[in-house]
């Protein structure tokens, strides 16, 4: 049985590599010079991209499936008592199909080596639209203001969760209390992708689906607001959709890796630790 799930999960994670590699190839065909990497460019080196992409999003997509159940065990939440920790508290969302266990490296450098509290939400992907998750956002933020005593949080998102972050912003009595959130690999105008998902607020990420149509309706407060995305994201087709269509943001390409590697890749953390210090310096 556990040999069959072990070879389950490779060739799921075989399938979502092949698929979304392939709609990236056929964006890349259409991307101008700029929006490709230095050492990527040209038509010869678009090999190299495919190479760096295919990696990336198998190791990506197989660590973010073995991981997936360890959202759901009851010390997810928080790891506070007993340990000191000091500095506003981070609130991790995370994407479609993942759970809070998408965060574990994050948690790991951010709160056991940077000392700063760290919480993470975890919402089902399936029978629930977006004000629904929202809700269970705002109990995480209040939970993490009632064990910190702080006034403020952090939220980070990744993918999806970026576009939690973005709708809880505009529609929270309570938004007063984020001091600033950082999103990565976020689908800011959509993804074409979304299409092929299962479940309604899978489609709803379309760039014509309904949860992108509430999120342009409504301008974010004037917080600081970062947007981390890499130029070859597998998820997020076309690539430009990854950037924020309002003013306001800080934008910032990351090293070329897929879209969940971004999860675990070390470069990628240590920069969002830097964000994190520099909206609140940790003594």
């Amino acid at each position: 049985m556990v040999f069959t799930v072990f070879w389950l999960i490779l060739l799921l994670a075989c399938f979502v590599t092949l698929t979304s590699t392939m709609f990236l190839f056929a964006d890349l065909l259409t991307r101008s010079p700029d929006d490709t990497p230095q050492g990527f460019r040209g038509i010869a080196h678009v090999s190299g991209i495919l190479t760096v992409a295919m990696v990336t999003c198998f190791i990506g997509h197989t660590v973010a499936f073995f991981s997936v159940p360890f959202g759901y065990l009851p010390w997810r939440l928080r790891t506070i008592k007993g340990r000191k920790l000091s500095g506003v508290p981070v609130v991790f969302v995370h994407g479609l199909y993942h759970s809070s266990a998408a965060w574990f490296a994050f948690r790991f450098r951010i709160g056991t080596i940077g000392r700063r509290p760290t919480f993470a939400l975890t919402y089902p992907s399936f029978f629930q639209n977006i004000d629904t998750i929202c809700s269970r956002l705002e109990d995480t933020i209040e939970t993490a203001l009632k064990e910190t005593e702080q006034k403020h949080v952090i939220l980070v998102g990744h993918s999806l969760g970026g576009l939690v972050i973005r709708r809880y912003l505009t529609t929270s009595q309570q938004a007063h209390a984020v001091a600033g959130i950082v999103t990565l690999g976020t689908p800011h105008r959509g993804s074409i992708l979304a299409h092929l998902a299962t479940g309604h607020l899978g489609r709803s990420i379309a760039p014509d689906g309904a949860l992108i149509k509430k999120l342009e309706q409504h301008p974010l407060p004037n917080i600081p607001k970062m947007c981390l995305y890499s130029c070859i994201d597998n998820m997020v087709v076309p690539g430009k959709n990854l950037i924020p269509r309002d003013s306001g943001w800080v934008i910032e390409a990351t090293a070329p890796v897929s879209h969940t590697f971004m999860l675990i890749y070390p470069p990628v953390i240590r920069r969002v630790r830097q964000l994190l210090d520099a909206l609140d310096p940790v003594a």
